[in-house]
This record gives structure tokens, C-alpha cells and sequence, in this order.
């Protein structure tokens, strides 16, 4: 990992809160499978992030890859030295063997990591 990786990686937090399932046989509400992700975002910089993108990594108990996923945010500023709650989902294919092994991942069972690729501050520099 390289300088410029640390200070991304030690900017600002992503911490998963919670993943909810969805079920479109028992919820009206969606139209496929579907996963919901309560996160929150800590800033840990004395400017206000404007958006960012970062590759995500879930872990089974094992330590096993399962899914990766790639999150832009470009919502609400997330203030200087201070934090954010988002919630945002992803569809799944229920005709994918991978897709489907994540949703059917408790998420007490799942591990999560990141890796933040740039960030975007709201004076308009860029890491």
C-alpha cells in the first residue's frame, strides 16, 4: 500500500451497520433480490467530503471473498471531522450462484472491508 493509499484509507471510515435481504415473494415493495446496506461514513478530515469511490469487499466467517462491489457517493457533503448515515441497496441476479450466496449471507457471518480509490473534498481538491 502506497502513501497516498494510507491517507484515502485513514481520511475517512465506511463501517456497515447492517444488511437486510429482500424478497420479492414476500415484499411488494421490490421486484427482485435485493440488498439493502445501512452504512455510515466517518470523515476524519478538517474538510467537508463532496463524494467519494470505493471498492468494497464482503468476507464470509472464513475469510472467503464472496462479493465486491464498487460505491460512489456524490449525495450530502459529509461534514469536516464529523459523520453521515446512508443507506443504499444492490440487485441481485437469482439466477447467479455468487449473487445468491451473498444474499444468503447472514450478515452476523459477514465481514466487511474496503479500499477508498478518491476522494473528492467540497473546495475541489482531490486525493
Amino acid at each position: 500500500m502506497n502513501n497516498e493509499d494510507n491517507e484515502l484509507n485513514t481520511s475517512l471510515t465506511l463501517v456497515l451497520d447492517n444488511v437486510i435481504p429482500r424478497d420479492p415473494s414476500i415484499d411488494d415493495s421490490v421486484y427482485g433480490y435485493e440488498l439493502n446496506f445501512m452504512m455510515k461514513f466517518i470523515n476524519h478530515t478538517d474538510k467537508d467530503i463532496k463524494g467519494f469511490i470505493a471498492e468494497t469487499f464482503f468476507y464470509d466467517m472464513f475469510g472467503e471473498l464472496v462479493y465486491t462491489l464498487d460505491l460512489k457517493y456524490e449525495w450530502d457533503s459529509i461534514l469536516a471531522n464529523d459523520s453521515t448515515s446512508f443507506n443504499t441497496a444492490v440487485d441481485l441476479n437469482q439466477f447467479k450462484d455468487a449473487d445468491m450466496r451473498f444474499y444468503n449471507l447472514p450478515f452476523k457471518n459477514m465481514t466487511f472491508n474496503y479500499n477508498i480509490k478518491s476522494i473528492i473534498f467540497a473546495d475541489g481538491t482531490i486525493i
